[in-house]
């Protein structure tokens, strides 16, 4: 069995206590509060596989994207911490200003190296910059099996691949749990932090679509927040362009009743549907799970 989750977090904070004395406590918080959000993620995501496997489970995993949303009003930015083992993904839609503008485009999962870092406060951190109005921008990294470093990894720990799987079994090389492959199927997440000022956030143009791969193995990255966006301006006397663009019909769909009477906050809520509905009507045999976050 092999389950896929996706979470948002926002505006959290981590907030380590001690039940010891005042002195104690103190010194573990200033401890904590050195601690990148990169490590935390990254322990979060280990010691949930620990515990998987504390637990008895074997044979069944989970893939998993996060994302951690803290909006900084002081320093005038918002400020996303993303992680995934597996192959689902968090991907950003936001219209940057000029002064942020660039030419970068990390659709295809480039690498750490080749993304631009610029433009940030978070030593840590990718800043979101594009040549076009809200470009996809993908926060997380796929664990194909078939990903050539992840082959690499994979054989020189000793295993193989068999029909681009793992061991022949596996179409994933990171999940929690799945205790039986973890040789090979490892649960280290890959993790970005990522800047925005506030200055380059459209009205109705940020957010976040966290999905597992029953939507993408559908639609590209900019094509999911290309439909967000078509779809959150449009109602029910547009309904003829709303059946173009998408493959199932708005007519016959149970969201045309309810969008004669929603505004554009509600029809965000309806975003994470609609996909989900498309996804289905492209002809998708996965699970699907999609969050959209404005």
């Amino acid at each position: 069995e092999e389950l896929n989750h996706v979470d948002v977090v926002e505006d959290s904070d981590v907030d380590v206590g001690n039940d010891g004395d005042d002195g104690n406590k103190n010194h573990t918080d200033r401890a904590v509060n050195h601690v990148s959000m990169e490590t935390r993620l990254e322990r979060a995501f280990l010691i949930t596989d620990v515990m998987s496997q504390m637990n008895g489970i074997q044979t069944s995993g989970a893939t998993v994207a996060i994302c951690l949303i803290q909006r900084d009003f002081e320093n005038q930015r918002v400020v996303i911490h993303a992680a995934n083992a597996g192959d689902g993904r968090a991907v950003l839609s936001c219209t940057p200003s000029n002064d942020h503008a660039a030419t970068k485009d990390n659709s295809d999962n480039d690498s750490d190296s080749d993304r631009d870092s610029s433009f940030h406060t978070n030593p840590n951190a990718t800043v979101y910059k594009s040549t076009q109005l809200s470009k996809a921008y993908r926060l997380t990294r796929d664990h194909k099996a078939d990903d050539a470093s992840e082959i690499q990894r994979i054989e020189n720990a000793g295993g193989f691949l068999m029909r681009q799987r793992v061991l022949g079994i596996m179409a994933v090389a990171r999940s929690l749990g799945d205790a039986g492959l973890k040789e090979y199927v490892i649960a280290k997440p890959y993790c970005q932090s990522i800047d925005i000022p506030l200055s380059s956030i459209g009205k109705e143009d940020q957010f976040v679509i966290c999905a597992c791969d029953g939507l993408w193995d559908t639609m590209s990255d900019q094509e999911a927040v290309d439909l967000v966006r078509f779809y959150i301006t449009k109602d029910n006397n547009f309904i003829d362009e709303l059946d173009e663009a998408f493959s199932f019909s708005f007519a016959d769909s149970k969201i045309r009743m309810p969008m004669e009477a929603l505004d554009m906050r509600q029809r965000r809520d309806y975003a994470a549907h609609v996909l989900c509905k498309e996804a289905m009507a492209r002809g998708s045999a996965d699970n699907i799970t999609v969050i959209v976050v404005w």
